[in-house]
């Protein structure tokens, strides 16, 4: 018998044994996940500092499943010289790539070297690391366009006077980039002159151009004379005659002493007058109002007297100021305050009060709020006066407007005053006037916040006379430094320094007022957090003979218009002349100076220079304000645009060009600038002439009698 046949399987069976053994065979990781990355070295090679070079990875998934690339991030080396990217949807299909880009920016000549990490879902290798280095060169970019860049030799690309083709000066600097600075340029013995500049023995401190001539057989200031038995003044005594200022005819031995700030006997005392030997001086800071009357004299004040029963006279002292003031006398009206600590709580309405520290500087006599009842220190009003000399007034805390001093239809003065750390829930961190006089001379306003307005001090509805006094590290929504409104306004040489406003005028703020006059002032570093005018703030002010001139406004900010200035509110009308302003930034409109009126006819912004602003123009003017402005010099844009102006507001002999500063360093520290011009600074005698300008404001050379130079230099107005 022949064999059964083998009965045949289905197809679809075979077929399905067929997948059951393919999924019995081991399958190599590429037919399941993998990724691959095309270099793990990136080399830039030489960059110049300022440029950038990209380098690219190529990553590919060439496994069979879907991978994502999760980031690529510096993990050594300089994050500010090297970044990296992912370009591409980090999300691989099979087949799918994306690159890695690796940017080199060097920031500083060198080699430069680091790792980026490159992390994915491949459970293989979930990380790569891969090197990247490239070499900084120097930087090709004339920062300062002086036609010389680093590349070129310039070793000091951000002041245009420093450059190889640059004239070497009397500096200590090497202006010409030689690598050489000159031994004539050395001041061995830091008396602040160089033998370059005339210093005739650069080993002795007291020798040098200007000093004063002492008896000591040399020539001490430089003139080629030894003057030590010559009588300068003619006031018949020589220096080796005990004369101690023989370039002062009203001083020498024997003299007469008179109240001029000067030692006119040279005894050593300075206004040390005492003619009814009461023990005081009539001059300021002595308090005595008669000199001829032993029983009028000032109440001493002396919180640390062992004395028995006080009576206010220097040997029986008062613990006290509140104490002393009923003893007032009745012409002097005045209290000595002797060096120490006070409490001060006084609210006064009797005429004049006047409260003088009695130590060598006002940082001895120390004004503060009591400490059981925080208060402001003096509240004056009802036509009342009060005047403060050689004193501190620390940490005062008024409820209301005067964070220290308050006066309401009252006069304050204030002279050699130190206000820091007040502060106010109202208005004038640490001095508020209202319908009163405000005089402020050789003062400083330290770290005082107002919850208003007026950092420092404000003034409404008043008269403010501010001379020769700093407004630093203040705070307030309005003019930190100073807020003035509705008032007359003078002030001369006075520095706002490092003020913070939220809404307007980081260092000084001016709302209309009877008179205006702004000059010779520095406002370096002040904000504007969010709101306009860095530096200064003045709206509303509508005064032809109104002036603000011959000023600095350094590195000041707002957020809003105005970097340097805004001359705003519905109308202005006075002078804007002869400032400079250089690296204010305004991050909205105009970084310098910005005309934000309504109706400006009659303003006229004149001979000013800016330089390096950062804001989308330099000097922009509203539209249809009818502003003047002409003569102006505007170099360094961050935008390129100088003046953004309208044919009504170009007044013409605008420029863009280089000022040439003596010197200035991008630093963010004025005070190393010199901001003079250079003798070939094209803004040199490049002013109005005279009869230019407003009717009220015609005459504008310069000190030395040539035409008006530009800026804060140039003009009657000058320092």
């Amino acid at each position: 018998m022949s064999s059964p046949p083998i009965p045949r399987r289905p197809p679809a069976l075979l077929a399905a044994l067929g997948v059951f053994c393919a999924a019995c065979t081991p399958e190599s990781k590429e037919s399941v996940a993998h990724l691959s990355i095309d270099t793990e070295d990136i080399r830039f090679g030489e960059v110049s500092v300022g440029d950038e070079a990209q380098g690219r990875a190529t990553i590919t998934n060439d496994g069979a499943v879907e991978l994502e690339v999760l980031s690529a991030s510096i993990v050594e080396g300089s994050t500010a010289a090297f970044s990296a990217s992912l370009q591409g949807e980090p999300i691989l299909a099979p087949g799918d790539s994306l690159d890695m880009v690796v940017v080199f920016s060097p920031n500083a000549q060198g080699e430069e070297e680091g790792r980026v990490q490159v992390r994915t879902t491949w459970a293989e290798e979930p990380a790569w690391l891969v090197t990247v280095g490239g070499v900084g060169t120097a930087s090709v970019e004339d920062r300062d366009e002086d036609g010389f860049s680093e590349a070129d030799g310039d070793c000091d690309d951000g002041n245009p006077a420093i450059n190889p083709a640059a004239t070497e000066l009397c500096d200590g600097i090497d202006n010409d980039c030689d690598g050489v600075v000159s031994i004539d340029e050395a001041d061995s013995d830091y008396d602040g002159y160089r033998v370059c500049g005339g210093d005739c023995d650069d080993f002795d401190q007291r020798v040098h151009p200007g000093a004063r001539e002492i008896c000591d057989f040399k020539d001490s200031d430089c003139n080629g004379e030894i003057p030590d038995e010559a009588d300068a003044d003619g006031d018949f005594y020589a220096i080796c005659d005990n004369d101690c200022d023989d370039a002062e005819p009203l001083v020498y031995p024997d003299a007469e002493e008179v109240c001029d700030l000067l030692d006119n006997d040279c005894s050593g005392g300075v206004d040390d007058i005492d003619e009814d030997f009461d023990g005081h001086s009539p001059c300021d800071g002595g308090g005595d109002c008669d000199d001829n009357d032993p029983t009028a004299f000032p109440v001493v004040v002396d919180i640390n007297t062992t004395a028995g029963v006080p009576d206010g006279t220097s040997e029986a002292p008062f613990e006290q100021i509140a104490d002393a003031l009923a003893f007032l006398d009745p012409i002097c009206r005045t209290v000595i305050v002797a060096p120490g600590t006070y409490e001060v709580k006084i609210e006064w309405i009797d005429r004049g009060l006047q409260v003088n520290g009695a130590g060598t500087g006002p940082e001895q006599v120390v004004l503060t709020t009591p400490a059981t009842e925080p208060d402001r220190m003096f509240y004056v009003h009802d036509g009342a006066s009060l005047r403060l000399v050689n004193l501190t007034l620390q940490g005062g805390n008024g409820v209301g407007d005067g964070g220290a001093v308050r006066a309401n239809n009252a006069d304050v003065s204030l002279e050699g005053v130190v206000l820091r750390d007040n502060r106010s829930s109202g208005d004038g961190g640490a001095v508020a006037v209202s319908s009163g006089r405000l005089t402020v001379l050789h003062s400083t306003f330290s770290a005082n916040i107002a919850e208003d307005d007026g950092g420092g001090a404000s003034v409404f509805s008043g008269e403010l006379v501010d001379e020769g006094n700093v407004y630093t590290l203040n705070q307030a929504q309005r003019g930190a430094g100073l807020l003035v409104e509705n008032s007359s306004v003078q002030i001369d040489g006075s520095d706002f320094i490092e003020n913070r406003a939220q809404d307007a005028g980081g260092g000084l703020a001016i709302v209309d007022g009877s008179a205006l006059r702004v000059e010779r002032s520095r406002f370096w570093l002040n904000q504007v957090t969010a709101g306009n005018g860095g530096g200064m703030h003045i709206s509303e002010v509508d005064l032809e003979d109104g002036v603000v001139r011959n000023n600095e406004l350094l590195y000041n900010q707002a957020s809003g218009q105005g970097g340097g200035a805004l001359l705003g509110g519905s109308r202005a009308r006075f002078v804007f002349a002869n400032n400079t302003l250089v690296e204010n930034r305004g991050d909205s409109e105009a970084g310098g100076i910005d005309i934000d009126a309504f109706d400006a006819t009659g303003l006229y912004v004149w001979s000013n220079v800016l330089a390096w602003t950062t804001g989308p123009s330099a000097v922009r003017a509203r539209d249809g304000s009818d502003a003047n402005v002409a003569f102006n010099t505007a170099f360094a844009t961050s935008s390129g645009t100088g003046f953004d102006l309208r044919r009504a507001e170009d007044g013409g002999s605008n420029t863009t060009d280089n000022p040439v500063f003596i010197d200035f360093s991008d630093d963010d520290a004025p005070e190393n600038d010199d901001l003079g011009l250079q003798m070939t600074s094209p803004v040199r005698d490049a002013g109005p002439a005279i009869g230019e300008g407003p009717p009220e404001y015609t005459n504008w050379p310069d000190l030395d009698g040539t035409r008006n130079d530009r800026g804060v230099t140039g003009g009657p107005g000058a320092r």
